[in-house]
């Protein structure tokens, strides 16, 4: 049979052998019939890239109750069913990437608790519920990069404890919150590529100091961060940003661009540095006036609308 030809507008026949299931990948499927692999309960891998998938009947892997490998790259999914994963408790790899999925159910991988790699980037996700990673227990690798997201609640990765390696790059972050990655104690690799980062508050890599090995933060403007940000990073490798003021503060690794130590005495050349120089204090004071301001001004706005309710109100 030939594998571009497949019919899958309609329910497949079930004389199909499971080695043949287990490469759909590279036709122009763009339907999968709610039963469409009910009778494939030993099946451990399903290739389903490079196609035209558009949704998934939220019952279609059902019985899918051995895999262990599921890959829907290369599609255009836009929306995930909040069950389509609950009964692949076996699964351990997850390939999403490159669709066009804009959010991300609360629940929807909350069965996925052997999960060890998932991959999410470039999608139009815009937005991370709190507890949508919440029961990824056992996951170790997460690449969340070339989405739209903007901002990262605060306890998103709370449960990630056993997460090495992360990817947030090509987003729009400007702000690395104090306790976003408070439970990454076991995170080597973090990515943070051409965001829009200015601010990074005190503590927010503090978790993962004796563990890091590699970050990079290339095609951001920092502004705001304090120095032993960087300096505790004991265990870092490789270093990669648009400041070289950060290889002054993590000392001698094995590679830091854009390097700033004199070749010959490896001390800071400040000449080079190309981001601003202050101390803790000033940044400390700088970062808390303008978190002020901002409150301020919010409470301003919320007063008016308060008056504006009031005059209402008596009208």
């Amino acid at each position: 049979m030939d594998n571009n030809s497949v019919p899958l507008s309609t329910p497949m026949k079930i004389s199909l052998s499971i080695e043949y299931m287990q490469n759909l990948n590279i036709n122009q499927i763009s339907t999968l019939p709610a039963n469409v692999f009910d009778r494939l309960t030993a099946l451990t891998e399903l290739s389903l890239y490079n196609n035209q998938i558009r949704t998934l009947p939220a019952n279609v892997f059902d019985r899918l109750t051995a895999l262990t490998g599921l890959y829907l790259y290369n599609n255009q999914i836009r929306t995930l069913p909040a069950n389509v994963f609950d009964r692949l408790t076996a699964l351990t790899r997850l390939y999403l990437y490159n669709n066009q999925i804009r959010t991300l159910p609360a629940n929807v991988f909350d069965r996925l608790t052997a999960l060890t790699r998932l991959y999410l980037f470039s999608n139009e996700i815009r937005t991370l519920s709190a507890n949508v990673f919440d029961r990824l227990t056992a996951l170790t690798y997460l690449s969340l990069g070339d989405n739209q997201i903007s901002t990262l609640a605060a306890n998103v990765f709370d449960s990630l404890t056993a997460l090495a390696w992360l990817s947030l790059s090509g987003n729009q972050i400007s702000t690395l919150p104090a306790n976003v990655f408070d439970s990454l104690t076991a995170l080597t690799y973090l990515s943070l590529d051409n965001n829009a980062i200015t601010t990074i508050e005190p503590g927010a890599f503090s978790s993962f100091a004796s563990s890091l090995s590699h970050l990079s933060l290339y095609g951001n403007s920092l502004l705001y961060y304090e120095d032993k940000t960087f300096e505790q990073l004991t265990n870092l490798t490789h270093l990669s940003s648009d400041c070289s003021r950060l290889c002054c503060l993590v000392g001698v690794i094995d590679y830091c661009q854009p390097a700033c130590k004199d070749e010959q005495t490896r001390e800071c050349v400040t000449s080079k540095h190309s981001c601003p120089i202050r101390n803790d204090r000033e940044l400390s004071t700088e970062y808390e006036t303008t978190r002020s301001n901002k409150y301020r001004k919010k409470t301003r706005v919320d007063d008016e609308d308060d008056d504006d309710d009031d005059d209402a109100g008596s009208g």
